[in-house]
């Protein structure tokens, strides 16, 4: 899938959003967007608020629409290691990533494990649930399940876990 479809298709409202950092910190974007979230702490995701207005200036729209500019700084920051997490209402997860690497699989795998208890007032009640997993940078792209991901389907060996997240809020985290 081009990553313009697929940016396009997750830009949608009335989902849950979230975003996991290089370092594990699994923080939610409490109801609003990820682009929203991106721009009210633009260092927070190692950016600047002059690239942010220069983005959505060069891509002439306004800030915090969800055109060109938001695929081009959500694109970069994925692809400096976050990853990109939106829950499709009654249809599936679709996770953004980098590149899969054994810190992002064992990062999934912990997601997994959490969004099954509950986290940041989300549970994921159906196991079976699809998760729909597309690289910004390679032709990688998965579609397993919650329950395959917490059964090591992403990793080639259990000892691949070594990341684990922090839950925690963006005013918790630390500048990138």
């Amino acid at each position: 899938m081009k990553i313009k479809q697929f940016m396009d298709q997750y830009a949608l409202s009335d989902s849950k959003a979230f975003f996991i950092s290089p370092k594990g910190e699994f923080i939610s974007s409490g109801g609003g967007s990820h682009i929203d979230m991106v721009t009210d702490n633009p260092k927070k995701f190692g950016l600047t608020p002059e690239y942010i207005r220069k983005t959505y200036e060069k891509h002439n729209e306004m800030m915090g629409i969800e055109g060109n500019a938001r695929d081009e700084i959500l694109i970069k920051i994925i692809n400096s290691g976050w990853i990109h997490i939106r829950r499709r209402p009654n249809k599936y997860w679709a996770v953004m990533i980098g590149r899969m690497s054994k810190k992002t699989q064992g990062f999934l795998y912990d997601w997994a494990i959490k969004i099954l208890k509950g986290v940041h007032g989300i549970k994921e009640l159906n196991k079976d649930a699809k998760v729909k997993i597309n690289s910004v940078t390679s032709n990688y792209s998965k579609d397993i399940t919650v329950k395959e991901i917490t059964q090591y389907r992403l990793q080639e060996a259990i000892e691949d876990l070594e990341y684990r997240l922090a839950i925690c809020t963006i005013d918790e985290m630390e500048e990138y």
